[in-house]
């Protein structure tokens, strides 16, 4: 009897046709992924999100700025006078 459609349990498994088929479909799914990721992020304008965003804002930035001598170290003075 003649089967026109190809079955696949007329051939024997085969661990490297699956493992070619799997990494040749990981690297479509990434291509598709990586290609609508690009189109979406070419298509957003970061900058005028970022305007609307800090548009409704309120910025407040408080600083404290000090300027001070450096301190010398201070010098052991002996007990001891010597006498001449």
């Amino acid at each position: 009897m003649s089967n026109s459609k190809h079955d696949a349990s007329d051939e024997p498994f085969n661990a490297f046709k699956v493992g070619d088929w799997v990494k040749k479909t990981r690297q479509e799914i990434n291509a598709l992924v990586a290609s609508e990721v690009r189109s979406f992020l070419n298509s957003i304008e970061v900058d005028e999100i970022i305007k609307k965003v800090l548009a409704g804002q309120v910025i407040d930035i408080k600083a404290q700025i000090k300027f001070a001598k450096k301190k010398r170290p201070i010098k052991a003075v002996s007990s001891k006078t010597k006498r001449s």
